[in-house]
């Protein structure tokens, strides 16, 4: 979840919010 968070916080200020949603959304989940 915090490597989750870390993408976001890396594609979000670039306005890649749905990007961002789409990449978690493809990752497996994290245990």
């Amino acid at each position: 979840i915090e490597y989750h968070a870390c993408m976001v916080d890396i594609l979000g200020p670039a306005g890649n919010i749905e990007e961002a949603d789409k990449l978690i959304l493809s990752l497996p989940p994290r245990a």
